[in-house]
């Protein structure tokens, strides 16, 4: 089993928001995807996942959003630009034939 690249991690990041991922054991339901929901997908920890959403947000990839529910819940979302910069992976990656779409 190889390792994954930091570039593979985000992108199935992006992927899971764009996705809308939510466990099946979730109860409720959110505007966007938790990211204690990422981190346990993607197998990271909270902190790792903390430092790429916080990229994510400044590059504008993805949006924070509040929770009605519960002040304290905060869910993403995948902006436009998110969408194209995963967009782009998929297909850079069907081109090198990495890939099949």
């Amino acid at each position: 089993m190889s390792k994954r690249t930091r570039l593979e991690i985000e992108m199935y990041i992006l992927y899971l928001i764009r996705t809308h991922y939510v466990p099946p054991y979730a109860m409720e339901k959110y505007q966007g995807t938790l990211s204690t929901h990422i981190a346990q997908r993607a197998n990271l920890t909270w902190k790792q996942l903390q430092e790429i959403l916080e990229r994510f947000k400044q590059l504008g990839l993805v949006r924070e959003v509040r929770e009605i529910s519960s002040k304290s819940k905060c869910s993403y979302v995948i902006t436009e630009k998110g969408k194209l910069a995963l967009d782009t992976y998929k297909y850079l990656k069907y081109l090198l034939g990495y890939y099949k779409m």
